[in-house]
Protein backbone atom coordinates (compact mmCIF):
# COMPACT_ATOMS: atom_id res chain seq x y z
CA UNK A 1 0.00 0.00 0.00
CA UNK A 2 2.99 2.47 0.19
CA UNK A 3 3.76 2.77 -3.36
CA UNK A 4 0.14 4.42 -3.51
CA UNK A 5 0.94 7.92 -3.81
CA UNK A 6 -1.71 10.94 -3.33
CA UNK A 7 -0.53 12.04 -7.22
CA UNK A 8 -2.02 8.85 -7.95
CA UNK A 9 -5.08 9.04 -6.00
CA UNK A 10 -5.82 12.76 -7.03
CA UNK A 11 -5.26 11.68 -10.87
CA UNK A 12 -7.50 9.14 -10.66
CA UNK A 13 -10.04 11.08 -8.47
CA UNK A 14 -10.37 13.82 -11.17
CA UNK A 15 -10.85 11.27 -14.12
CA UNK A 16 -13.44 9.18 -12.09
CA UNK A 17 -16.37 9.87 -9.85
CA UNK A 18 -14.43 7.07 -7.14
CA UNK A 19 -13.97 8.53 -3.73
CA UNK A 20 -10.42 7.62 -1.76
CA UNK A 21 -11.59 4.49 -0.45
CA UNK A 22 -12.88 3.04 -3.97
CA UNK A 23 -9.62 4.28 -5.53
CA UNK A 24 -7.25 2.44 -2.73
CA UNK A 25 -9.07 -0.66 -3.33
CA UNK A 26 -8.93 -0.07 -7.43
CA UNK A 27 -5.33 0.60 -7.18
CA UNK A 28 -4.57 -2.89 -5.35
CA UNK A 29 -7.19 -4.78 -7.72
CA UNK A 30 -5.00 -3.61 -10.96
CA UNK A 31 -1.49 -3.63 -9.19
CA UNK A 32 -1.52 0.12 -9.61
CA UNK A 33 -2.17 0.31 -12.82
CA UNK A 34 -3.66 3.65 -12.92
CA UNK A 35 -4.60 3.38 -17.08
CA UNK A 36 -6.58 0.18 -16.08
CA UNK A 37 -8.61 1.63 -13.46
CA UNK A 38 -9.66 4.44 -15.77
CA UNK A 39 -10.78 2.36 -18.93
CA UNK A 40 -12.45 0.08 -16.40
CA UNK A 41 -14.39 3.14 -15.30
CA UNK A 42 -14.92 4.51 -19.08
CA UNK A 43 -16.23 1.03 -19.96
CA UNK A 44 -18.50 0.80 -17.15
CA UNK A 45 -20.14 4.18 -18.13
CA UNK A 46 -20.44 3.10 -21.69
CA UNK A 47 -22.25 -0.29 -20.71
CA UNK A 48 -24.70 1.94 -18.45
CA UNK A 49 -25.64 4.60 -21.24
CA UNK A 50 -26.40 1.71 -23.70
CA UNK A 51 -28.02 0.14 -21.42
CA UNK A 52 -30.47 3.04 -21.31
CA UNK A 53 -30.37 3.67 -24.82
CA UNK A 54 -31.73 0.25 -25.60
CA UNK A 55 -34.43 0.07 -23.08
CA UNK A 56 -35.92 3.74 -24.13
CA UNK A 57 -39.15 3.81 -26.11
CA UNK A 58 -38.72 4.84 -29.53
CA UNK A 59 -41.37 7.68 -31.58
CA UNK A 60 -42.92 6.75 -35.42
CA UNK A 61 -40.57 9.11 -36.66
CA UNK A 62 -37.39 7.39 -35.17
CA UNK A 63 -39.12 3.95 -36.68
CA UNK A 64 -38.96 5.29 -40.01
CA UNK A 65 -35.33 6.88 -40.19
CA UNK A 66 -34.69 3.44 -38.90
CA UNK A 67 -36.45 1.58 -41.30
CA UNK A 68 -34.73 4.11 -44.01
CA UNK A 69 -31.13 3.02 -42.65
CA UNK A 70 -31.29 -0.51 -42.16
CA UNK A 71 -32.32 -0.35 -46.07
CA UNK A 72 -29.88 1.16 -47.27
CA UNK A 73 -27.39 -0.61 -44.83
CA UNK A 74 -28.59 -3.80 -46.37
CA UNK A 75 -28.52 -2.09 -50.15
CA UNK A 76 -24.93 -1.65 -49.47
CA UNK A 77 -24.04 -4.86 -47.72
CA UNK A 78 -25.78 -6.65 -50.86
CA UNK A 79 -23.76 -4.73 -53.56
CA UNK A 80 -20.58 -4.12 -51.82
CA UNK A 81 -21.10 -0.16 -52.68
CA UNK A 82 -23.67 2.75 -52.78
CA UNK A 83 -24.73 3.24 -56.77
CA UNK A 84 -25.28 6.64 -57.49
CA UNK A 85 -26.97 8.38 -60.12
CA UNK A 86 -24.64 8.58 -63.97
CA UNK A 87 -21.78 11.30 -63.58
CA UNK A 88 -22.75 15.02 -64.68
CA UNK A 89 -20.34 15.99 -67.52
Amino acid sequence: MSDITREQILLIKRQTNYNEDEIREKLQLHNNNIEEIILEYINSDKRYTTFLQTNEETTTNQNIFKAIRENFDSCYEKKGKITTSKNKS
